[in-house]
């Protein structure tokens, strides 16, 4: 199982993963360290593990962000698809009617 090294404020970690991953996992380590420090630079009393908990929950809450946009989303086009359905039942039922009428 590869492992991969994360140096984050001069943190050694080693993190494994499985094989052909490491290249996702180097881009989500950098982008975990480019938020951490950020936060270092806004938050400068923070300790590593208040600035590591931050940047996680951050992370937490965009995701939560996207999946409630994605919600809101799929309800749309399943409402879309919805009315497009009455919209085609009620213009066939008019056409009967309307033929029927004429008859």
């Amino acid at each position: 199982m590869p492992t991969v090294e994360a140096i984050i404020k001069n943190n050694i970690h080693y993190i494994s993963c499985n094989d052909g991953e490491e290249d996702s996992l180097n881009q989500l380590v950098q982008k975990f360290k480019a938020k951490v420090d950020e936060l270092a630079s806004a938050l400068p009393n923070a300790d590593d593990k208040t600035l590591y908990l931050v940047a996680g929950l951050m992370f937490l809450d965009k995701l939560e962000e996207q999946s409630t946009e994605n919600t809101d989303e799929q309800a749309t086009m399943q409402m879309t698809s919805t009315m497009d359905k009455v919209t085609a039942t009620v213009e066939s039922l008019v056409a009967k009617l309307t033929k029927s009428s004429i008859v």
